[in-house]
């Protein structure tokens, strides 16, 4: 049974991490062992299958689709991974909605049908709140979120709801709030390279890349909804640390679980 490692997000950041091992001037170098599903190859294949309204819609698209072809020209004694960090949705459409990501069960009841044969772990990376929301609010404006929209944020029911999705699909949430921490450890169990040759690779890029996301402007809270964000995060490692531990296949890398060899 191939492996197929899939990161879902929602970190741009991690997202970006992924493009610097995908780039073709070091592709050649770390993907020896596992092929690569392009964000071009998921766009045109893969992203109308899994957006289709209707369950029968997609039983028919599926079979009669440019994603038969793709499917039959990969290689099925070789792992597979692909990073979409907006599988679930916009980060734009957070607070417009009721639930954060409604149709995350839908997406990736999907996916798994798509790759039945395969088996399946989904990498699902997370960072505070309010970095989360730098995506998708104004720096320049100020925002006083309610209580039910900053709770509406909650990553832990997100996984609960990913993992209603597929019960059997191996989850391993990572702890994007740390990059220099995680980053490694996160590449070389997605990509199935070995950590020493992406930190000699890509170590250089990869602490630039962190830089430059630190100095990003944030948008502004009015009352304590900064304060409440923040509660929430805290709160969420938590329940995370809670949730993996009850479920053999839901793992949270948390600092504390990454090698030391493996940190920037």
């Amino acid at each position: 049974m191939r492996n197929f490692n899939f990161h879902i997000g929602v970190s741009k950041l991690a997202n970006e991490m992924v493009g610097l091992a995908t780039r073709t001037r070091v592709r050649s170098k770390l993907l020896n062992k596992t092929q690569y599903l392009s964000p071009v190859s998921f766009k045109t294949c893969i992203r109308s299958l899994v957006n289709e309204r209707h369950d029968m819609d997609f039983e028919v698209s599926r079979h009669n689709s440019d994603f038969r072809e793709l499917n039959l020209s990969l290689n099925e004694n070789s792992e597979l991974f692909a990073s979409q960090h907006a599988f679930l949705g916009n980060a734009e459409d957070a607070l417009k909605k009721q639930a954060l990501f409604p149709r995350t069960e839908k997406r990736i009841r999907r996916i798994s049908q798509l790759f039945e044969k395969d088996k399946l772990s989904v990498h699902l990376s997370i960072c505070s709140q309010v970095d989360f929301l730098c995506d998708a609010l104004n720096p320049e404006q100020q925002y006083s979120l309610s209580a039910s929209q900053v709770q509406s944020l909650s990553w832990v029911e997100l996984l609960k709801r990913i993992r209603n999705g597929n019960p059997e699909a191996e989850i391993i949430v990572w702890d994007f709030e740390r990059p220099t921490v995680v980053t490694i450890s996160f590449l070389a169990l997605l990509t199935n390279c070995e950590p020493e040759q992406l930190r000699k690779l890509l170590g250089g890029q990869i602490t630039q890349t962190i830089s430059s996301y630190t100095t990003k402007y944030k948008p502004q809270f009015r009352n304590d909804t900064e304060a409440a964000l923040d509660e929430l995060y805290g709160l969420d490692l938590s329940l995370l640390e809670e949730f993996s531990g009850e479920h053999e296949n839901v793992h949270f890398i948390s600092e504390e679980k990454v090698p030391d060899d493996f940190k920037l």
